[in-house]
């Protein structure tokens, strides 16, 4: 059912606010996510995966090098995301 102009309040208890608690958040949220078919599989997951992890670590690296906090953040739950796919898919 829709409706549209509906108002929706989500309870966000405080433990949600942790930055761990989100970073692993990531992981459940991308092991919920659809991929997009790929043939080009390594051992059973697709190779573009396995290159957006490799992306995704070393811009973590150059912001962690570079002191950029938000970006670091931003990119660690984009990496744990692509985690969380990884993991979905190995089982």
């Amino acid at each position: 059912m829709h409706v549209h102009g509906a108002v929706v309040e989500h309870l966000v208890r405080e433990e949600q606010l942790d930055r761990d608690w989100i970073l692993q958040r990531a992981i459940r949220f991308g092991g919920n996510a659809s991929l997009v078919p790929d043939n080009k599989l390594w051992m059973g997951i697709p190779r573009k995966l396995f290159r957006d992890l490799t992306k995704e670590g070393i811009l973590m690296a150059a912001a962690w090098v570079t002191r950029r906090h938000e970006a670091l953040f931003r990119l660690h739950w984009r990496f744990n995301y692509r985690r969380g796919q990884v993991i979905e898919l190995a089982l």
